[in-house]
Protein backbone atom coordinates (compact mmCIF):
# COMPACT_ATOMS: atom_id res chain seq x y z
CA UNK A 1 0.00 0.00 0.00
CA UNK A 2 1.20 3.47 -0.52
CA UNK A 3 1.60 5.61 2.67
CA UNK A 4 0.93 9.01 2.01
CA UNK A 5 0.78 11.24 5.40
CA UNK A 6 -2.94 12.37 6.25
CA UNK A 7 -1.62 15.97 5.89
CA UNK A 8 -1.35 15.68 1.99
CA UNK A 9 -4.51 13.92 1.48
CA UNK A 10 -6.28 16.22 3.47
CA UNK A 11 -4.56 19.21 1.27
CA UNK A 12 -5.86 17.65 -1.78
CA UNK A 13 -9.31 17.42 -0.53
CA UNK A 14 -9.37 20.88 0.39
CA UNK A 15 -7.90 21.92 -2.91
CA UNK A 16 -10.47 19.69 -5.02
CA UNK A 17 -13.44 20.43 -2.36
CA UNK A 18 -13.57 23.43 -1.53
CA UNK A 19 -14.31 22.73 2.28
CA UNK A 20 -11.80 24.39 4.63
CA UNK A 21 -9.33 22.09 6.73
CA UNK A 22 -11.35 21.90 9.53
CA UNK A 23 -14.27 20.73 8.11
CA UNK A 24 -11.93 18.03 6.18
CA UNK A 25 -10.04 17.35 9.33
CA UNK A 26 -14.29 17.52 10.92
CA UNK A 27 -14.85 14.54 8.39
CA UNK A 28 -12.35 11.68 8.89
CA UNK A 29 -12.41 12.25 12.80
CA UNK A 30 -16.53 11.11 12.47
CA UNK A 31 -15.74 8.10 10.11
CA UNK A 32 -13.23 7.37 12.81
CA UNK A 33 -15.50 7.41 15.45
CA UNK A 34 -18.06 5.62 12.92
CA UNK A 35 -16.06 2.80 12.68
CA UNK A 36 -15.19 2.09 16.74
CA UNK A 37 -11.68 3.38 16.39
CA UNK A 38 -11.52 -0.23 14.01
CA UNK A 39 -9.55 1.92 10.56
CA UNK A 40 -6.22 4.51 11.03
CA UNK A 41 -6.77 7.96 10.86
CA UNK A 42 -5.11 7.72 7.18
CA UNK A 43 -7.55 4.78 6.60
CA UNK A 44 -10.25 7.16 7.41
CA UNK A 45 -9.08 9.56 4.84
CA UNK A 46 -9.11 7.48 1.99
CA UNK A 47 -12.79 6.83 2.66
CA UNK A 48 -13.85 9.86 2.86
CA UNK A 49 -12.41 11.21 -0.35
CA UNK A 50 -13.78 8.04 -1.93
CA UNK A 51 -17.19 9.44 -0.69
CA UNK A 52 -16.37 12.92 -2.01
CA UNK A 53 -15.52 10.98 -5.27
CA UNK A 54 -12.12 12.98 -4.96
CA UNK A 55 -8.99 10.41 -6.92
CA UNK A 56 -6.08 10.58 -4.36
CA UNK A 57 -4.00 8.81 -7.24
CA UNK A 58 -4.24 8.81 -10.92
CA UNK A 59 -5.49 5.95 -12.89
CA UNK A 60 -2.55 6.21 -15.48
CA UNK A 61 0.71 7.29 -15.57
CA UNK A 62 2.40 8.71 -11.85
CA UNK A 63 4.83 11.61 -12.90
CA UNK A 64 6.60 12.24 -9.79
CA UNK A 65 9.76 14.27 -8.45
CA UNK A 66 11.79 12.18 -6.63
CA UNK A 67 11.60 13.43 -3.60
CA UNK A 68 7.84 12.72 -3.34
CA UNK A 69 7.93 8.99 -4.76
CA UNK A 70 6.48 6.37 -2.12
CA UNK A 71 6.77 2.91 -0.84
CA UNK A 72 4.56 1.13 -3.22
CA UNK A 73 3.61 3.05 -6.05
CA UNK A 74 3.08 1.53 -9.49
CA UNK A 75 3.79 2.96 -13.29
CA UNK A 76 5.66 5.43 -12.17
CA UNK A 77 7.06 7.99 -14.51
CA UNK A 78 10.54 9.59 -13.55
CA UNK A 79 13.08 11.93 -14.61
CA UNK A 80 16.64 12.87 -13.42
CA UNK A 81 20.19 13.41 -14.14
CA UNK A 82 22.43 10.10 -13.29
CA UNK A 83 24.48 10.69 -10.73
CA UNK A 84 26.09 7.20 -10.69
CA UNK A 85 26.15 3.97 -12.88
CA UNK A 86 27.22 0.93 -10.52
CA UNK A 87 29.10 -2.34 -12.29
CA UNK A 88 26.58 -4.99 -13.86
CA UNK A 89 26.55 -8.08 -11.86
CA UNK A 90 25.61 -11.45 -13.55
CA UNK A 91 23.86 -14.32 -11.54
CA UNK A 92 23.54 -17.65 -12.34
CA UNK A 93 21.08 -20.10 -10.20
CA UNK A 94 20.41 -23.51 -12.03
CA UNK A 95 18.92 -23.14 -15.27
CA UNK A 96 18.57 -19.60 -14.59
CA UNK A 97 21.40 -16.76 -15.16
CA UNK A 98 21.15 -12.81 -16.00
CA UNK A 99 22.21 -9.65 -14.89
CA UNK A 100 21.26 -6.83 -13.01
CA UNK A 101 22.16 -3.27 -12.55
CA UNK A 102 21.88 -0.41 -10.38
CA UNK A 103 22.50 3.20 -10.76
CA UNK A 104 21.57 6.70 -8.78
CA UNK A 105 19.09 9.18 -10.04
CA UNK A 106 18.63 12.69 -8.61
CA UNK A 107 16.82 15.76 -9.42
CA UNK A 108 16.29 18.56 -7.57
CA UNK A 109 14.28 16.88 -4.86
CA UNK A 110 16.41 14.24 -3.62
CA UNK A 111 18.00 10.96 -5.43
CA UNK A 112 17.04 7.38 -5.63
CA UNK A 113 18.64 4.21 -6.33
CA UNK A 114 17.20 2.10 -10.06
CA UNK A 115 17.38 -1.60 -10.01
CA UNK A 116 17.58 -2.83 -13.79
CA UNK A 117 17.36 -6.38 -14.90
CA UNK A 118 18.53 -9.06 -18.06
CA UNK A 119 17.94 -7.05 -21.11
CA UNK A 120 17.16 -3.29 -20.16
CA UNK A 121 20.69 -3.84 -18.40
CA UNK A 122 22.18 -3.20 -22.09
CA UNK A 123 20.40 -0.01 -22.49
CA UNK A 124 22.60 1.75 -19.59
CA UNK A 125 26.09 1.35 -21.74
CA UNK A 126 24.52 4.74 -23.63
CA UNK A 127 24.18 6.56 -20.38
CA UNK A 128 26.83 8.46 -18.94
CA UNK A 129 27.38 10.40 -15.81
CA UNK A 130 25.24 13.18 -16.13
CA UNK A 131 22.99 12.28 -18.57
CA UNK A 132 19.19 12.90 -18.11
CA UNK A 133 17.21 9.52 -17.82
CA UNK A 134 13.30 8.93 -18.32
CA UNK A 135 12.36 6.28 -16.92
CA UNK A 136 8.48 4.60 -17.89
CA UNK A 137 6.14 2.31 -16.08
CA UNK A 138 8.40 1.41 -12.90
CA UNK A 139 7.25 0.58 -9.20
CA UNK A 140 8.79 1.57 -6.29
CA UNK A 141 9.82 -1.63 -3.57
CA UNK A 142 12.04 -1.27 -0.40
CA UNK A 143 15.14 -2.93 -0.32
CA UNK A 144 16.39 -5.72 2.56
CA UNK A 145 17.78 -2.21 4.14
CA UNK A 146 14.20 -0.29 4.15
CA UNK A 147 15.53 1.94 1.63
CA UNK A 148 12.82 3.19 -1.35
CA UNK A 149 14.55 1.66 -4.79
CA UNK A 150 12.74 1.97 -8.05
CA UNK A 151 12.66 -1.03 -10.56
CA UNK A 152 12.06 -1.40 -13.86
CA UNK A 153 10.12 -4.69 -15.26
CA UNK A 154 9.33 -5.94 -19.24
CA UNK A 155 7.04 -2.83 -19.50
CA UNK A 156 9.51 -0.36 -18.52
CA UNK A 157 11.40 1.93 -20.49
CA UNK A 158 13.49 4.24 -20.61
CA UNK A 159 14.70 7.28 -22.38
CA UNK A 160 18.13 9.36 -22.77
CA UNK A 161 18.42 13.22 -22.41
CA UNK A 162 14.55 13.44 -23.82
CA UNK A 163 13.48 16.76 -25.63
CA UNK A 164 11.26 19.05 -23.17
CA UNK A 165 12.50 17.57 -19.61
CA UNK A 166 14.65 19.69 -17.92
CA UNK A 167 16.38 18.41 -14.35
CA UNK A 168 17.00 21.33 -11.80
CA UNK A 169 20.23 21.54 -9.95
CA UNK A 170 20.26 19.47 -6.67
CA UNK A 171 20.36 20.92 -3.31
CA UNK A 172 23.24 20.90 -1.11
CA UNK A 173 22.80 18.34 1.93
CA UNK A 174 26.49 18.96 3.02
CA UNK A 175 26.42 18.79 6.80
CA UNK A 176 28.18 18.67 10.25
CA UNK A 177 27.50 15.49 11.88
CA UNK A 178 25.80 17.62 14.67
CA UNK A 179 23.36 18.91 12.26
CA UNK A 180 22.03 15.36 11.16
CA UNK A 181 18.55 15.26 12.66
CA UNK A 182 17.35 12.05 10.77
CA UNK A 183 14.74 14.28 8.49
CA UNK A 184 17.38 13.80 5.85
CA UNK A 185 16.87 11.21 2.64
CA UNK A 186 20.38 12.05 2.05
CA UNK A 187 22.99 13.79 3.06
CA UNK A 188 27.19 14.21 2.38
CA UNK A 189 29.67 14.79 5.24
CA UNK A 190 33.51 14.49 5.91
CA UNK A 191 35.13 13.43 8.11
CA UNK A 192 37.93 11.14 9.77
CA UNK A 193 38.05 7.49 10.02
CA UNK A 194 38.42 7.06 13.71
CA UNK A 195 37.31 3.10 14.36
CA UNK A 196 37.07 0.64 11.78
CA UNK A 197 35.39 -2.77 12.84
CA UNK A 198 35.99 -6.61 11.10
CA UNK A 199 33.71 -7.26 7.51
CA UNK A 200 30.66 -9.82 8.23
CA UNK A 201 30.73 -12.06 5.39
CA UNK A 202 26.93 -13.19 4.45
CA UNK A 203 25.29 -15.13 1.54
CA UNK A 204 23.26 -13.59 -0.62
CA UNK A 205 21.07 -15.34 -3.19
CA UNK A 206 22.40 -14.82 -6.83
CA UNK A 207 19.13 -13.70 -8.34
CA UNK A 208 17.50 -10.89 -5.90
CA UNK A 209 20.83 -10.54 -3.53
CA UNK A 210 18.53 -11.19 -0.66
CA UNK A 211 19.87 -13.27 1.91
CA UNK A 212 19.73 -16.66 2.05
CA UNK A 213 19.12 -19.15 4.46
CA UNK A 214 20.91 -22.39 5.62
CA UNK A 215 19.11 -25.56 5.96
CA UNK A 216 19.58 -28.53 7.63
CA UNK A 217 20.27 -30.09 4.80
CA UNK A 218 23.11 -27.99 4.24
CA UNK A 219 21.66 -26.19 1.28
CA UNK A 220 21.12 -22.54 0.87
CA UNK A 221 17.29 -21.89 0.14
CA UNK A 222 15.90 -17.91 -0.85
CA UNK A 223 12.19 -17.17 0.14
CA UNK A 224 11.95 -16.12 -3.44
CA UNK A 225 13.89 -19.02 -5.93
CA UNK A 226 13.83 -21.43 -3.51
CA UNK A 227 17.15 -23.60 -3.61
CA UNK A 228 20.32 -21.98 -4.35
CA UNK A 229 24.14 -21.45 -4.73
CA UNK A 230 24.87 -18.49 -2.86
CA UNK A 231 27.11 -15.44 -3.56
CA UNK A 232 28.75 -14.05 -0.80
CA UNK A 233 28.77 -10.24 -0.22
CA UNK A 234 29.95 -8.25 3.17
CA UNK A 235 29.60 -5.19 5.18
CA UNK A 236 31.94 -2.90 7.03
CA UNK A 237 30.94 -0.61 9.71
CA UNK A 238 33.17 2.31 10.62
CA UNK A 239 32.85 5.40 12.85
CA UNK A 240 33.43 8.50 10.95
CA UNK A 241 34.22 11.82 13.59
CA UNK A 242 34.63 15.73 12.03
CA UNK A 243 35.01 17.30 15.28
CA UNK A 244 31.12 18.28 15.61
CA UNK A 245 29.91 14.49 16.92
CA UNK A 246 30.63 10.74 15.48
CA UNK A 247 28.23 8.60 13.76
CA UNK A 248 28.44 4.85 12.04
CA UNK A 249 28.90 4.69 8.44
CA UNK A 250 27.92 1.50 6.83
CA UNK A 251 30.31 0.51 3.82
CA UNK A 252 28.28 -2.35 2.08
CA UNK A 253 30.18 -4.63 -0.46
CA UNK A 254 30.54 -1.94 -3.82
CA UNK A 255 31.28 1.16 -1.30
CA UNK A 256 33.98 -1.27 0.98
CA UNK A 257 35.68 -2.13 -2.20
CA UNK A 258 36.11 1.43 -3.22
CA UNK A 259 37.41 2.31 0.25
CA UNK A 260 40.00 -1.03 0.83
CA UNK A 261 40.03 -2.57 -2.29
CA UNK A 262 38.23 -6.11 -2.88
CA UNK A 263 38.23 -7.87 0.64
CA UNK A 264 36.96 -11.22 -0.96
CA UNK A 265 40.91 -12.17 0.48
CA UNK A 266 39.89 -11.46 4.04
CA UNK A 267 37.26 -14.16 3.65
CA UNK A 268 39.62 -16.76 3.95
CA UNK A 269 42.13 -14.73 6.17
CA UNK A 270 40.81 -12.53 8.16
CA UNK A 271 44.15 -11.44 9.86
CA UNK A 272 44.95 -9.65 6.60
CA UNK A 273 42.19 -6.94 7.56
CA UNK A 274 44.39 -5.40 10.38
CA UNK A 275 47.08 -4.35 7.94
CA UNK A 276 44.30 -2.92 5.24
CA UNK A 277 42.28 -1.30 7.72
CA UNK A 278 45.45 0.10 9.19
CA UNK A 279 46.11 1.79 5.94
CA UNK A 280 42.47 3.62 6.25
CA UNK A 281 42.60 4.68 10.02
CA UNK A 282 42.86 8.50 10.27
CA UNK A 283 42.65 9.58 6.98
CA UNK A 284 39.52 12.05 5.65
CA UNK A 285 36.80 10.88 3.60
CA UNK A 286 33.87 11.96 2.04
CA UNK A 287 30.96 10.24 1.90
CA UNK A 288 27.26 10.71 0.98
CA UNK A 289 24.03 8.38 1.94
CA UNK A 290 21.07 7.76 3.18
CA UNK A 291 20.31 8.29 7.28
CA UNK A 292 18.55 5.69 9.37
CA UNK A 293 18.10 4.76 12.88
CA UNK A 294 19.40 1.87 14.12
CA UNK A 295 16.58 -0.01 15.86
CA UNK A 296 19.28 -1.93 18.29
CA UNK A 297 21.31 1.25 19.81
CA UNK A 298 18.62 4.18 18.99
CA UNK A 299 21.39 6.26 17.15
CA UNK A 300 21.41 7.55 13.57
CA UNK A 301 23.28 5.68 10.91
CA UNK A 302 24.61 6.34 7.42
CA UNK A 303 24.54 3.92 4.80
CA UNK A 304 26.88 5.09 2.33
CA UNK A 305 26.22 5.25 -1.59
CA UNK A 306 29.30 7.47 -2.68
CA UNK A 307 32.24 8.35 -1.22
CA UNK A 308 35.55 10.18 -1.93
CA UNK A 309 38.78 8.93 -0.38
CA UNK A 310 40.49 12.14 -1.46
CA UNK A 311 38.58 15.54 -1.28
CA UNK A 312 41.00 17.87 -1.93
CA UNK A 313 38.90 20.42 -2.50
CA UNK A 314 37.29 20.48 1.26
CA UNK A 315 40.86 19.90 2.66
CA UNK A 316 40.86 22.70 4.61
CA UNK A 317 37.73 21.95 6.12
CA UNK A 318 38.86 19.44 9.03
CA UNK A 319 42.09 20.91 9.27
CA UNK A 320 41.21 22.95 12.16
CA UNK A 321 38.95 20.72 13.72
CA UNK A 322 39.82 18.20 16.73
CA UNK A 323 38.07 14.85 16.85
CA UNK A 324 35.21 14.60 19.05
CA UNK A 325 35.87 14.48 22.91
CA UNK A 326 32.59 12.15 22.57
CA UNK A 327 34.28 10.02 19.59
CA UNK A 328 36.50 8.02 21.87
CA UNK A 329 33.27 7.30 24.43
CA UNK A 330 31.46 6.05 21.49
CA UNK A 331 34.11 3.73 20.64
CA UNK A 332 34.13 2.18 24.10
CA UNK A 333 30.31 2.03 24.60
CA UNK A 334 29.39 0.63 21.40
CA UNK A 335 30.11 -2.96 20.62
CA UNK A 336 30.52 -4.70 17.46
CA UNK A 337 27.44 -5.78 17.42
CA UNK A 338 25.45 -3.22 18.13
CA UNK A 339 26.92 -1.88 14.55
CA UNK A 340 25.52 -4.56 12.41
CA UNK A 341 21.28 -5.13 12.42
Amino acid sequence: MIQIPVSEIIQKLVSESGLSESEIASKISKKMESLSGLISEEGAAHIVANEMNIKIFSSGSNVAKIGKIKEGMRNLEVSGRVKQIFPVKEFSSGARHGKVANLLLEDETGSIRVTVWNDMVSKLSDFSIGDVMQIKSSYVRLNNYGFKELHLNERSAIVKNPPGIEIGESKSNKKKISEIDGSESSVEIMAHVVNIFDPRFFEQCPECRKRVILENSGSFSCETHGEVSPIYSYVVNILLDDGTGTIRATFWKDQADSLFGNLDVVYENPQLFDTIKNDVLGTIINVSGMVKKNNLSGNLDLNVKKLSKDPQSNSGFLSSQKISESSEQSQEQMSEEEFVE
